[in-house]
């Protein structure tokens, strides 16, 4: 059984978490579409999307940072191809850059 201090731990994340969700909501429902602080939104979490991609593919960690650069290069430039010749929906990219990148890395494999 866990200890105090790690369960109290666990229920202030818990909290912290859902307390920012409650924000988002009560604060959603009042944000137009077309307002300045809904395109700063916008702009913000494209760029810690991409931050979050070229960290993957330049500095990855576990598993992945046994794959060769090349593999993810080629997987993360199929994906952005795909991205915008299917105007720019994102699950079919996402599934061509998975595909891409397993077929690499199993032809890599078994050579």
């Amino acid at each position: 059984m866990p200890d105090a201090t790690t369960l109290t731990l666990v229920a202030v994340a818990i909290a912290g978490t859902y307390a920012w969700r409650l924000a988002g909501v009560l604060v959603a429902g009042r944000v137009e579409e077309g307002s300045p602080l809904f395109a700063w939104v916008t702009c913000v979490s494209f760029a810690i999307a991409a931050g979050l991609m070229m960290k993957i593919l330049v500095l990855p960690t576990g598993t992945l940072s046994s794959t060769s650069f090349l593999d993810r290069t080629l997987a993360f430039a199929a994906a952005v191809t795909v991205f915008y010749l299917a105007k720019r929906r994102l699950v079919p990219a996402l599934v061509v850059g998975v595909v891409v990148f397993f077929v690499l890395v199993s032809v890599r494999s078994a050579t």
